[in-house]
Parts: C-alpha cells; structure tokens; sequence
C-alpha cells in the first residue's frame, strides 16, 4: 500500500503525515508513505490549503484534517475493497 499526503509544506501536513503513522501503527500495517509538494497535482485535486490523501493512487481526504481514527477508517476501506476483488 502506497499512502500519498498531497501537500505545500505547512504545518498541516505533518500533522497529517503524524496521524497517517499514528493510524498505521494502530492498525499494525506498513505502508510506503510519501509526502508529495507539486502545486500542479494539489490543483488537479482541488487541494487548497490542506493536505490532502491518496491511498493507492485514490484520493480519500482533503479540505480538512482526517483525525487518525478517520484514517483508520479509510485505510480499512481500502484494505476490505483490495480483498474483495
């Protein structure tokens, strides 16, 4: 699994980035993470402001700050949608 955090560098994305870890070590899982800073991608996305989330190349969050138990929740969706295919 692949997390993006789509961001421009504030002090929301590592909180972000901090509650995607914190989310992961919950769930006992392992993911490659990587923080991405194009302003060409956060336009594609409608990212403005926030840090946004792309699980697998799908993007799950933006416009707000997900709480860790919120990530848990779409890092599970993921997980329950790659298991039934």
């Amino acid at each position: 699994m692949t997390i993006e955090i789509l961001c421009s560098g504030c002090d929301n994305c590592e909180i972000v980035l901090g509650r995607v870890c914190q989310a992961l070590s919950d769930l006992n899982l392992e993911a490659e993470i990587v923080s991405i800073y194009d302003p060409i991608r956060l336009a594609e996305n409608h990212i403005y402001g926030q840090a946004g989330v792309v699980i697998d190349g799908h993007l799950v969050n933006s416009g707000d700050q997900a709480t860790s138990l919120e990530l848990k929740h779409l890092i599970n969706e993921k997980l329950n949608h790659l298991a039934a295919e």
